[in-house]
């Protein structure tokens, strides 16, 4: 019947009175203020992805009794978020307060799984609380006693309908009080968000000032970056040149080391080889010190031979000069007597004639018997002197 419906009607506004009333109380809170649903959200260092750090107090997320601190956020509505950051998945989260929002974690098990979040603040929700609960309780009363609805009389339905429109205006009273709240909690919200909306104009014209900055900065690192590839390049180039000039440097150091070795042992050869010519020296100088001490005996032998040679020199040029006088005065003698030789041999030049007659006068006298040699030629006693008186008076002379 007609009244019947009506009834069912403010049944169903009692129970979904915030969706009843929705159009009169949301559109203002939904246009001016965006919310999330009770997350705060980090990055941990060593590993990938935005993790859960922690839950707000009687926000939507920790209502639900399943996320945990530690879960990693894998999917935000149809979209994947493994490699986002955290700034990127906020921007994904936070929509109009009272919206819906599903997200799949991954729970430190490994285990994924998927949860539908309102998007609202703690004061929000426990409006949205106690209004379901009172839902709840007309929805109880309804149970009771729309049992019967089809079999009961019309004064029980109009006392039925009586109940319910009671309960209905309870909760048109408490709605309107709930109005009110947000209306001031809006005015506040407003007036905050004026300010955090100047705020953010003032803080938009600083990060652009800051981001005309930072292109300035960013051209001048572009700048330097070139001008750092191009002394890069500069610098491997010098590198390869030192490379080659260290690889020519090390084999020539190298080549020196390996004559270094050789003149090592050359030197230590002729070490060896000088060592065994000094131990030779050596031995020749000692047998040359004998042979000098040796000599030095004999050098003092032959000076005290020397010395009675030198005397025995000057006693002989001494004897010689003697020798020398005596040998010119036996000169003079001896000229003297071949002068009187020279005499003598002109006298027997002179005798020679006579004595050949006389030898021969001597001659016939003996063939003659008459020669005495005791008296002369004819055997006279007296008469001329013989030759030979005079020649030997002239020898003996």
């Amino acid at each position: 019947s007609r009244s019947h419906r009506a009834a069912v009607c403010v049944v169903r506004m009692s129970r979904n009175h915030v969706d009843r009333f929705a159009p009169d109380v949301t559109p203002m809170p939904s246009v001016a203020k965006q919310a999330g649903v009770g997350l705060m959200l980090g990055e941990e260092k060593g590993r990938d992805g935005v993790f859960v750090k922690q839950l707000v107090p009687r926000g939507s997320a920790e209502r639900t009794g399943r996320i945990q601190i530690g879960d990693q956020i894998v999917r935000v509505g149809e979209q994947e978020v493994l490699h986002r950051n955290v700034a990127e998945l906020r921007h994904l989260i936070i929509g109009e307060i009272g919206s819906l929002c599903e997200i799949s974690l991954l729970d430190r098990e490994g285990q994924t799984y998927t949860v539908q979040l309102r998007r609202g603040t703690p004061e929000f929700l426990d409006s949205l609380s106690r209004g379901e609960g009172g839902g709840e309780d007309g929805k109880a009363g309804g149970g009771s006693w729309g049992a019967p609805a089809g079999h009961v009389s019309l004064q029980e339905e109009n006392d039925w309908l009586r109940a319910a429109l009671r309960l209905a205006e309870s909760h048109v009273n408490r709605s309107k009080e709930e109005l009110r709240s947000l209306h001031v909690m809006f005015e506040r919200q407003k007036e905050e968000a004026d300010k955090r909306m100047a705020a953010l104009q003032e803080h938009i014209s600083r990060s652009d000032e800051e981001r005309r900055l930072s292109d300035n900065r960013t051209w001048q690192a572009e700048e330097n970056l070139r001008a750092a590839e191009l002394k890069l390049a500069e610098a491997s180039r010098r590198e390869l040149v030192f490379k080659e000039e260290s690889r020519k440097a090390y084999e020539n150091e190298q080549m020196r080391l390996e004559y270094i070795q050789e003149l090592k042992r050359r030197f230590e050869e002729e070490k060896r080889s000088l060592e065994t010519e000094l131990v030779r020296m050596h031995d020749g100088l000692r047998l040359e010190r004998s042979k000098r001490l040796e000599e030095e005996a004999a050098n003092a032998t032959l000076r005290q031979e020397l010395q009675r040679l030198s005397e025995a020199y000057k006693t002989a040029v001494h004897k010689t000069n003697e020798g020398a006088e005596r040998i010119r005065e036996q000169t003079e003698k001896i000229r003297e007597i071949q002068r009187h030789n020279s005499n003598l041999t002109i006298l027997l030049s002179e005798i020679h004639p006579r004595l050949t007659v006389l030898e021969q006068d001597v001659l016939s006298a003996a063939r003659m018997g008459t020669f005495d040699p005791s008296n002369g030629i004819g055997g006279q006693g007296g008469g001329v002197s013989p030759p030979g008186a005079r020649e030997e008076e002239v020898i003996m002379a």
